[in-house]
Protein backbone atom coordinates (compact mmCIF):
# COMPACT_ATOMS: atom_id res chain seq x y z
CA UNK A 1 0.00 0.00 0.00
CA UNK A 2 0.89 3.70 -1.20
CA UNK A 3 1.96 6.40 1.55
CA UNK A 4 1.87 9.19 -0.89
CA UNK A 5 2.02 13.07 -1.78
CA UNK A 6 -1.33 14.25 -0.76
CA UNK A 7 -1.15 12.84 2.80
CA UNK A 8 -0.66 8.69 3.60
CA UNK A 9 -2.71 5.43 4.64
CA UNK A 10 -1.29 2.18 5.63
CA UNK A 11 -2.80 -0.50 8.17
CA UNK A 12 -4.79 -0.52 11.33
CA UNK A 13 -8.52 -0.93 12.27
CA UNK A 14 -11.34 0.93 13.60
CA UNK A 15 -14.08 0.97 16.12
CA UNK A 16 -17.35 1.34 14.73
CA UNK A 17 -20.15 0.71 17.15
CA UNK A 18 -21.94 -1.78 19.25
CA UNK A 19 -20.77 -5.01 20.28
CA UNK A 20 -22.66 -7.97 18.62
CA UNK A 21 -22.79 -11.48 18.53
CA UNK A 22 -24.16 -12.33 15.42
CA UNK A 23 -23.23 -10.88 12.10
CA UNK A 24 -27.23 -9.70 11.21
CA UNK A 25 -28.48 -8.43 14.90
CA UNK A 26 -26.49 -6.50 16.82
CA UNK A 27 -28.89 -6.70 19.40
CA UNK A 28 -29.19 -10.90 19.67
CA UNK A 29 -26.62 -12.69 21.58
CA UNK A 30 -27.54 -16.23 19.93
CA UNK A 31 -24.49 -18.57 20.10
CA UNK A 32 -22.66 -16.27 22.44
CA UNK A 33 -21.61 -18.43 25.59
CA UNK A 34 -22.20 -16.44 28.50
CA UNK A 35 -19.86 -19.39 30.63
CA UNK A 36 -17.24 -19.75 27.85
CA UNK A 37 -14.01 -18.50 27.73
CA UNK A 38 -13.57 -14.50 28.09
CA UNK A 39 -10.96 -11.96 27.15
CA UNK A 40 -11.24 -8.89 29.81
CA UNK A 41 -9.59 -5.29 29.66
CA UNK A 42 -7.01 -6.27 32.55
CA UNK A 43 -5.95 -9.42 30.80
CA UNK A 44 -4.89 -6.51 27.16
CA UNK A 45 -3.41 -4.32 29.96
CA UNK A 46 -1.07 -6.58 31.01
CA UNK A 47 1.32 -5.37 27.99
CA UNK A 48 -1.03 -2.79 26.61
CA UNK A 49 -0.49 -0.17 28.78
CA UNK A 50 2.25 2.84 29.75
CA UNK A 51 5.39 2.13 30.37
CA UNK A 52 5.03 -1.53 29.53
CA UNK A 53 7.75 -3.01 26.62
CA UNK A 54 7.28 -6.09 24.93
CA UNK A 55 9.73 -7.67 22.75
CA UNK A 56 8.24 -9.87 19.11
CA UNK A 57 9.47 -11.29 16.34
CA UNK A 58 8.20 -11.32 12.51
CA UNK A 59 8.07 -14.18 10.04
CA UNK A 60 7.50 -14.18 6.15
CA UNK A 61 4.71 -16.38 5.42
CA UNK A 62 6.60 -17.67 2.03
CA UNK A 63 7.75 -21.24 2.32
CA UNK A 64 6.50 -21.48 5.72
CA UNK A 65 4.30 -24.48 6.13
CA UNK A 66 3.80 -23.53 10.28
CA UNK A 67 2.23 -20.58 8.99
CA UNK A 68 -1.52 -21.11 7.67
CA UNK A 69 -5.15 -19.46 8.40
CA UNK A 70 -6.64 -20.23 11.92
CA UNK A 71 -10.05 -22.39 11.46
CA UNK A 72 -13.10 -21.26 13.58
CA UNK A 73 -14.36 -22.99 16.14
CA UNK A 74 -13.26 -24.60 20.02
CA UNK A 75 -10.81 -26.59 21.02
CA UNK A 76 -7.82 -25.67 18.28
CA UNK A 77 -4.44 -26.03 18.38
CA UNK A 78 -1.80 -24.21 16.69
CA UNK A 79 1.57 -25.29 17.22
CA UNK A 80 4.29 -22.56 16.48
CA UNK A 81 6.76 -23.65 18.40
CA UNK A 82 9.40 -24.33 15.00
CA UNK A 83 8.67 -20.84 13.77
CA UNK A 84 12.45 -18.73 13.47
CA UNK A 85 12.42 -15.99 15.85
CA UNK A 86 15.37 -14.15 14.36
CA UNK A 87 13.54 -11.07 12.87
CA UNK A 88 13.15 -9.02 16.30
CA UNK A 89 11.81 -5.89 17.25
CA UNK A 90 10.75 -4.48 20.74
CA UNK A 91 7.17 -2.40 21.28
CA UNK A 92 7.53 0.44 24.11
CA UNK A 93 4.43 1.99 25.24
CA UNK A 94 4.92 5.76 26.62
CA UNK A 95 1.94 7.26 28.83
CA UNK A 96 -0.16 10.49 27.04
CA UNK A 97 -0.19 13.32 30.05
CA UNK A 98 -4.24 13.26 30.88
CA UNK A 99 -4.33 16.81 32.09
CA UNK A 100 -5.73 19.08 28.87
CA UNK A 101 -4.67 16.68 26.14
CA UNK A 102 -8.20 15.69 25.57
CA UNK A 103 -6.91 11.77 25.73
CA UNK A 104 -8.16 9.49 28.72
CA UNK A 105 -6.37 8.94 31.51
CA UNK A 106 -4.47 5.80 30.67
CA UNK A 107 -4.20 6.12 27.35
CA UNK A 108 -0.64 5.34 26.30
CA UNK A 109 1.26 5.96 22.31
CA UNK A 110 3.78 3.70 20.37
CA UNK A 111 5.54 4.62 17.82
CA UNK A 112 6.63 3.00 14.30
CA UNK A 113 8.12 4.21 11.11
CA UNK A 114 5.59 4.84 7.82
CA UNK A 115 6.72 5.77 4.42
CA UNK A 116 5.86 9.20 2.70
CA UNK A 117 6.22 9.93 -0.75
CA UNK A 118 6.42 7.80 -4.05
CA UNK A 119 9.03 6.26 -5.77
CA UNK A 120 12.21 7.78 -5.41
CA UNK A 121 10.99 10.34 -3.09
CA UNK A 122 10.26 9.30 -0.02
CA UNK A 123 11.17 9.64 3.32
CA UNK A 124 10.80 7.37 6.55
CA UNK A 125 8.96 9.41 9.00
CA UNK A 126 8.03 8.58 12.76
CA UNK A 127 4.36 8.34 13.26
CA UNK A 128 3.06 7.93 17.07
CA UNK A 129 -0.18 6.28 17.54
CA UNK A 130 -2.65 7.28 20.48
CA UNK A 131 -4.23 4.13 22.06
CA UNK A 132 -6.43 3.19 25.22
CA UNK A 133 -7.43 -0.63 26.79
CA UNK A 134 -11.09 -0.25 28.65
CA UNK A 135 -14.04 -1.62 28.54
CA UNK A 136 -15.16 0.07 25.00
CA UNK A 137 -12.13 -2.53 23.66
CA UNK A 138 -8.64 -1.96 22.55
CA UNK A 139 -8.83 1.84 20.71
CA UNK A 140 -6.60 3.51 18.36
CA UNK A 141 -7.80 7.14 19.29
CA UNK A 142 -5.13 9.41 16.88
CA UNK A 143 -1.86 9.22 15.06
CA UNK A 144 0.95 11.96 15.53
CA UNK A 145 3.06 13.54 13.24
CA UNK A 146 6.01 15.67 12.93
CA UNK A 147 6.37 18.48 10.52
CA UNK A 148 8.47 17.31 7.64
CA UNK A 149 8.97 18.22 3.97
CA UNK A 150 8.54 16.19 1.03
CA UNK A 151 9.95 16.99 -1.82
CA UNK A 152 9.28 16.25 -6.06
CA UNK A 153 11.83 17.62 -7.79
CA UNK A 154 10.10 19.38 -11.29
CA UNK A 155 6.76 19.32 -9.84
CA UNK A 156 6.96 21.04 -6.67
CA UNK A 157 7.07 20.24 -2.31
CA UNK A 158 4.75 19.18 0.44
CA UNK A 159 4.99 20.90 3.47
CA UNK A 160 3.25 18.86 6.46
CA UNK A 161 2.96 20.60 9.60
CA UNK A 162 3.13 18.60 13.15
CA UNK A 163 -0.46 17.34 13.21
CA UNK A 164 -2.42 15.29 15.48
CA UNK A 165 -5.57 13.98 13.22
CA UNK A 166 -8.26 11.78 15.39
CA UNK A 167 -9.64 8.21 14.21
CA UNK A 168 -13.47 9.09 13.80
CA UNK A 169 -14.60 6.91 15.28
CA UNK A 170 -11.68 5.37 17.32
CA UNK A 171 -10.05 2.40 15.82
CA UNK A 172 -10.40 -0.81 17.48
CA UNK A 173 -8.75 -3.73 17.82
CA UNK A 174 -11.22 -5.63 19.42
CA UNK A 175 -14.59 -5.48 20.42
CA UNK A 176 -15.49 -3.80 24.04
CA UNK A 177 -14.91 -5.94 26.79
CA UNK A 178 -15.06 -8.97 27.84
CA UNK A 179 -14.90 -10.94 24.63
CA UNK A 180 -16.50 -13.97 23.87
CA UNK A 181 -16.78 -16.06 20.89
CA UNK A 182 -18.71 -14.43 18.55
CA UNK A 183 -18.85 -11.19 19.52
CA UNK A 184 -17.71 -8.85 17.07
CA UNK A 185 -17.48 -4.83 16.08
CA UNK A 186 -17.98 -3.52 12.66
CA UNK A 187 -15.57 -1.21 11.56
CA UNK A 188 -16.15 2.51 9.49
CA UNK A 189 -13.83 5.01 10.47
CA UNK A 190 -11.75 7.49 9.00
CA UNK A 191 -8.85 9.40 9.55
CA UNK A 192 -7.25 12.97 7.67
CA UNK A 193 -3.84 14.17 7.28
CA UNK A 194 -3.24 17.61 5.74
CA UNK A 195 -0.15 19.38 3.99
CA UNK A 196 0.43 22.40 1.64
CA UNK A 197 1.19 22.06 -2.00
CA UNK A 198 3.81 24.13 -3.68
CA UNK A 199 3.87 23.24 -7.33
CA UNK A 200 4.89 26.65 -9.52
CA UNK A 201 3.82 24.99 -13.04
CA UNK A 202 0.36 24.10 -12.23
CA UNK A 203 -0.07 27.74 -10.40
CA UNK A 204 -0.54 26.00 -6.68
CA UNK A 205 1.40 27.87 -3.67
CA UNK A 206 0.21 26.64 -0.07
CA UNK A 207 -2.39 25.43 -1.76
CA UNK A 208 -4.11 22.74 1.56
CA UNK A 209 -4.06 18.69 0.23
CA UNK A 210 -5.65 15.74 2.56
CA UNK A 211 -5.70 12.64 2.23
CA UNK A 212 -8.71 10.83 3.84
CA UNK A 213 -8.01 7.24 4.61
CA UNK A 214 -11.54 5.01 5.16
CA UNK A 215 -11.33 1.98 7.23
CA UNK A 216 -13.97 -0.35 6.75
CA UNK A 217 -14.44 -4.43 8.16
CA UNK A 218 -15.49 -6.05 11.02
CA UNK A 219 -13.34 -7.66 14.20
CA UNK A 220 -14.79 -11.06 15.59
CA UNK A 221 -13.86 -13.99 17.64
CA UNK A 222 -14.04 -16.91 15.75
CA UNK A 223 -12.05 -19.30 17.43
CA UNK A 224 -10.69 -20.43 21.41
CA UNK A 225 -8.01 -23.34 21.71
CA UNK A 226 -4.50 -23.59 22.92
CA UNK A 227 -0.94 -21.84 21.33
CA UNK A 228 2.42 -22.40 20.92
CA UNK A 229 4.76 -20.17 20.62
CA UNK A 230 8.96 -20.63 20.78
CA UNK A 231 10.32 -20.30 24.45
CA UNK A 232 7.50 -21.00 26.00
CA UNK A 233 7.58 -23.81 28.17
CA UNK A 234 3.70 -24.53 27.57
CA UNK A 235 0.89 -24.39 25.81
CA UNK A 236 -1.32 -20.83 26.21
CA UNK A 237 -5.01 -20.56 25.90
CA UNK A 238 -5.72 -18.38 23.41
CA UNK A 239 -8.80 -16.77 21.66
CA UNK A 240 -8.91 -16.00 17.90
CA UNK A 241 -10.18 -12.63 16.51
CA UNK A 242 -10.61 -12.21 12.77
CA UNK A 243 -10.24 -8.85 11.85
CA UNK A 244 -11.34 -8.22 7.98
CA UNK A 245 -10.10 -4.84 6.73
CA UNK A 246 -10.64 -2.87 3.83
CA UNK A 247 -8.38 0.82 3.54
CA UNK A 248 -9.53 3.01 1.22
CA UNK A 249 -7.50 6.28 -0.05
CA UNK A 250 -8.79 9.53 -1.48
CA UNK A 251 -6.81 12.59 -1.93
CA UNK A 252 -8.03 16.14 -2.11
CA UNK A 253 -6.62 19.57 -3.34
CA UNK A 254 -8.16 23.05 -2.28
CA UNK A 255 -11.28 20.95 -0.56
CA UNK A 256 -12.09 19.15 -3.92
CA UNK A 257 -11.09 15.59 -5.42
CA UNK A 258 -7.80 16.04 -6.94
CA UNK A 259 -7.16 15.98 -10.80
CA UNK A 260 -6.78 12.57 -12.03
CA UNK A 261 -4.14 13.82 -14.34
CA UNK A 262 -2.04 15.18 -11.21
CA UNK A 263 -2.57 11.90 -8.94
CA UNK A 264 -1.45 9.93 -12.09
CA UNK A 265 1.17 11.81 -12.59
CA UNK A 266 2.35 10.84 -8.70
CA UNK A 267 1.78 7.62 -9.16
CA UNK A 268 -1.65 7.73 -7.59
CA UNK A 269 -5.41 6.85 -8.11
CA UNK A 270 -8.47 8.44 -5.71
CA UNK A 271 -10.45 5.67 -4.42
CA UNK A 272 -7.60 2.74 -4.54
CA UNK A 273 -7.90 0.24 -1.44
CA UNK A 274 -5.88 -2.65 0.40
CA UNK A 275 -7.61 -5.32 1.76
CA UNK A 276 -6.45 -8.00 4.12
CA UNK A 277 -7.58 -10.14 7.45
CA UNK A 278 -5.51 -10.35 10.31
CA UNK A 279 -5.86 -13.24 12.88
CA UNK A 280 -4.91 -11.44 16.35
CA UNK A 281 -4.15 -14.07 19.33
CA UNK A 282 -4.94 -13.31 22.45
CA UNK A 283 -3.99 -15.06 26.10
CA UNK A 284 -7.09 -14.79 27.98
CA UNK A 285 -6.87 -15.16 32.20
CA UNK A 286 -3.56 -14.00 31.13
CA UNK A 287 -0.90 -11.85 29.13
CA UNK A 288 -3.47 -10.55 26.67
CA UNK A 289 -2.05 -10.17 23.25
CA UNK A 290 0.17 -12.82 21.95
CA UNK A 291 0.23 -11.50 17.83
CA UNK A 292 -0.86 -11.75 15.00
CA UNK A 293 -1.01 -14.31 11.46
CA UNK A 294 -1.84 -11.42 8.55
CA UNK A 295 -3.82 -13.40 4.62
CA UNK A 296 -4.33 -11.95 1.68
CA UNK A 297 -7.05 -14.21 0.39
CA UNK A 298 -5.95 -17.53 1.66
CA UNK A 299 -2.18 -16.93 2.15
CA UNK A 300 -0.49 -15.65 4.50
CA UNK A 301 1.36 -13.01 4.13
CA UNK A 302 3.53 -12.44 7.25
CA UNK A 303 3.20 -13.06 11.16
CA UNK A 304 4.41 -11.34 14.18
CA UNK A 305 3.68 -13.16 17.82
CA UNK A 306 5.38 -12.23 21.02
CA UNK A 307 8.71 -13.58 22.20
CA UNK A 308 9.21 -15.31 25.89
CA UNK A 309 11.98 -12.82 26.19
Amino acid sequence: MKRTLLALGLCSLLFACKKSSTDDDPGNNPGNNPSGPALSATDVQHDMAAGKTTYYFTVSGVNNPALTVPAAGTGQTWNFSTLPTTLRDTTVLSPVPPVGSGFPAGAFYSSEKRVYGTGANTQSITVLTYQEVSASGWLHLARALPAFILAYPGIGELEYEAQLPNYTPALPMTPPFPVRLNDSVNINTTITENAKADAPGAGLTNAPTAQRTTYTGKVKAIATGTVTLPGYAAPLNALVLRRDLTIRENYFLNGAPASPLLLQALGLTDGETFTATYYDFYNYGGVGYLGTIVAQGSAVSWARFRRAN
